[in-house]
């Protein structure tokens, strides 16, 4: 330090510092190690017998770090999982987002949520709205519409009827939807192959025989996959058999 410069002091560190120590000593700091204890406070279960007592947890974290960070330390060392854990500065204040600093001393206390108690805290602890039934009914909307979207999805496939005997081979394409069962998928082949309605076969693909009643998206075809037609010798259809 020299005439004329700023000059930062800290009485409990008893330092006096240029600006340009002062900036290395923070960052110092803020990677130092800290303890904190976590309350977690009583609360009841579902069901008799599943409820929380209250207890404290023990945790170090570097000074400067965020919420995520403690949550992490937390799911390491006691095995919570970082999602069910909602903290704050204490019982009446709101809960702390992820990316908020705890801004943290040595042996200050935080408190702490955790699933099965406080629904509302939990959810505010996970960056969601407050109100549970608007939550939980947007999320069902959200998964609704996308299992519709799947489901309705268009995918072409290929049909072939191996040649046999004096028969060429026969291909054609079909476009259908994911939830279209493979009994349909027969029925449109068999149109489009010219073969008669009471002609047996079998659709099968990769090797496999597949079964009637199941959807396509349970096997899990998807466009430009090949399915074979395969007719038993005794079966006899119209034109081409």
């Amino acid at each position: 330090l020299t005439a004329g410069m700023a000059r930062h002091s800290c009485k409990a560190c008893n330092y006096h510092l240029c600006s340009e120590c002062a900036t290395t000593r923070s960052r110092e700091m803020l990677n130092e190690e800290i303890s904190l204890t976590i309350y977690r406070a009583s609360q009841p279960g579902l069901l008799p017998g599943m409820g929380q007592e209250e207890d404290t947890l023990e945790v170090r974290v570097p000074r400067g770090a965020t919420v995520a960070i403690l949550k992490q330390n937390l799911a390491e060392l006691y095995g919570l999982p970082a999602f069910v854990q909602a903290l704050r500065r204490d019982v009446d204040s709101p809960f702390m987002t992820d990316s908020e600093q705890l801004c943290c001393d040595d042996g200050d206390v935080l408190c702490l949520t955790t699933m099965g108690g406080g629904l509302d805290g939990l959810l505010s602890g996970l960056g969601l709205p407050s109100d549970p039934g608007k939550s939980i009914f947007d999320a069902l909307i959200a998964a609704t519409n996308r299992v519709s979207e799947a489901l309705n999805a268009e995918h072409t496939l290929v049909v072939v009827l191996p040649a046999r005997g004096g028969r060429t081979e026969r291909r054609c394409k079909l476009v259908v939807v994911a939830s279209a069962r493979v009994q349909e998928v027969l029925e449109m082949a068999k149109l489009e192959l010219d073969l008669e309605d009471d002609v047996q076969a079998q659709v099968e693909f990769a090797g496999e025989v597949l079964p009637l009643y199941l959807p396509l998206h349970v096997l899990g075809l998807q466009s430009g996959d090949t399915l074979l037609l395969r007719i038993p010798e005794t079966t006899t259809g119209r034109s081409s058999l």
